[in-house]
């Protein structure tokens, strides 16, 4: 059954995702990219067309999945090529109560300068027909929009950006405090030669962060932060691939997976975070000049061209910015508390409330601070630290890798937990390190030393573990036999 709702195509372009395509005549676009043939609430054909610039289809398919209620990826139904990308197809079925049960047509393409999905959904008895008269016609039709074009959306700090091949990207903003990244650009361009750039936070979600070494995110008003969905996506993925990232105050915040103030109301999701630290940044009270107790044999301080200014107590600015940073795995990370509220055991800051924060995200380097080093040149060495580190100036010259220690199971059940460990796993100069799991199914990569994870169905599969600190890995693998439950 053919239906003249859409045997017609209308000409559609997204400069925003950086393509051009086709959209069903008469189709309404309900969000950008996202197009219904009628009343959502009567009619639940849909066709969803968006393109993410700076991204692989591997981050794409991380924020996918859930949202399809999988996973992992199905087993691949076909290809198709046209003129400009090669896409893998699949299909999955899906009925959410109370809901009619849909089918639904994916379609996933790696391009030069993105990645690239198509999602088409209808009803059982229409589908067929329309993967052919809907679906397959938008992927064929789908083109990248040229990177000139897409810049010129962007406007001028996209522009300033890439003309001159930044390193270093600092966000400014109605809510953010701009003299602190105008300070933080002239520090990294004078002492360190990194070539700087800005961002109006409104143009975050459209700058390609490709290439890019380091993200400097200020404090400002935090209650009045709110980064876009795709803005935190692409900063995410930015810092999984190996981009650093510095936070200080409101930076901080953003960069928590959650928020919890004095009175423990936790804010959670994609309203307060990018999601890079693993752990709660507490909301902290009182404002003034505060000590803050630093570990000066902390290799990122220690190994620093600027470890001689750096004293084991210095006073900085606190605006009621985080005063605890908790990762949630503490017990099992080493190197991830640089400064303190608390007053040192032996030289070392082991007190609870950490001010500052070393992690590792996927292949990014972390740094937190709830003070505000850049506010007095007596304390900007301590930015400087950071920097060197989020960009590998300070690495020591080493061929030690770090040490993997792998838990993982040789065998499981489909549809049931699968746990697997790093802990114990270390760097031997003493930085802290990250976790990479690969479970070998296409499902998304987990970032913590304890994984959790669920196959679908039996089978073979190589699960593998990658230990970093960013510049140096180590990778562990090993073959886990699924097997059907017991009846």
């Amino acid at each position: 059954m053919m239906n003249e709702a859409y045997t017609g195509f209308t000409p559609y372009t997204n400069k925003d995702s950086g393509f051009s395509g086709v959209v069903p005549a008469g189709w309404i676009e309900r969000r950008p990219g996202e197009f219904g043939r009628g009343d959502p609430d009567t009619d639940p054909t849909f066709l969803v067309q968006q393109g993410v610039p700076g991204a692989t289809v591997e981050l794409v398919t991380e924020l996918l999945l859930p949202r399809l209620g999988l996973a992992a990826l199905p087993e691949r139904t076909g290809s198709i090529e046209n003129a400009h990308l090669s896409w893998d197809l699949y299909t999955v079925e899906r009925q959410d109560p109370g809901t009619s049960k849909m089918i639904m047509g994916m379609a996933l393409a790696q391009g030069d300068t993105g990645a690239y999905v198509v999602l088409f959904g209808a009803t059982p008895d229409e589908y067929d027909d329309m993967h052919y008269g809907v679906f397959l016609r938008a992927v064929d039709a789908l083109t990248p929009v040229s990177v000139k074009e897409v810049k010129k959306r962007v406007g001028e700090p996209q522009k300033t950006f890439d003309d001159v091949g930044a390193e270093v990207l600092l966000v400014k903003g109605e809510k953010l405090e701009n003299d602190a990244s105008d300070v933080v650009a002239r520090l990294l361009q004078t002492e360190l030669g990194l070539r700087t750039a800005f961002v109006e936070l409104e143009a975050l979600d459209q700058v390609d962060l490709q290439g890019v070494k380091l993200i400097y995110f200020p404090g400002g008003e935090m209650a009045s932060i709110r980064p876009s969905e795709k803005a935190s996506q692409r900063v995410r993925w930015a810092v999984a691939a190996g981009t650093g990232y510095i936070g200080t105050c409101a930076g901080a915040f953003l960069a928590a997976e959650a928020v919890t103030t004095a009175a423990h109301i936790r804010l959670q999701g994609e309203s307060c975070s990018f999601g890079i630290f693993p752990g709660l940044a507490e909301w902290g009270g009182g404002e003034g000049m505060w000590p803050f107790y630093v570990d000066v044999r902390h290799p990122i301080v220690a190994n620093s061209s600027v470890a001689d200014d750096i004293a084991p107590v210095m006073h900085m600015r606190f605006v009621g910015g985080t005063s605890n940073l908790m990762p949630s795995y503490t017990d099992e990370q080493q190197g991830w508390r640089v400064a303190t509220l608390d007053e040192p055991s032996n030289g070392t800051p082991t007190g609870r409330r950490a001010a500052m924060t070393a992690t590792v995200f996927g292949k990014g380097r972390v740094f937190l601070s709830g003070p505000h080093p850049e506010a007095q040149e007596d304390t900007h060495s301590l930015l400087l630290a950071a920097a060197e580190w989020c960009t590998g100036k300070s690495d020591p010259v080493s061929d030690q890798p770090p040490v993997v220690v792998a838990d993982i199971p040789a065998e499981g059940i489909a549809n049931r937990f699968l746990v697997c460990s790093a802990v114990g796993s270390r760097d031997p100069h003493g930085y802290p390190v990250g976790f990479i799991w690969d479970f070998g199914d296409g499902s998304p990569k987990q970032y913590r030393p304890e994984a959790i994870h669920i196959y679908e169905k039996p089978g073979i599969y190589t699960v593998t573990l990658t230990v970093t600190i960013g510049t140096r890995h180590s990778t562990r693998s090993t073959e886990v036999s699924i097997r059907k439950p017991l009846s």
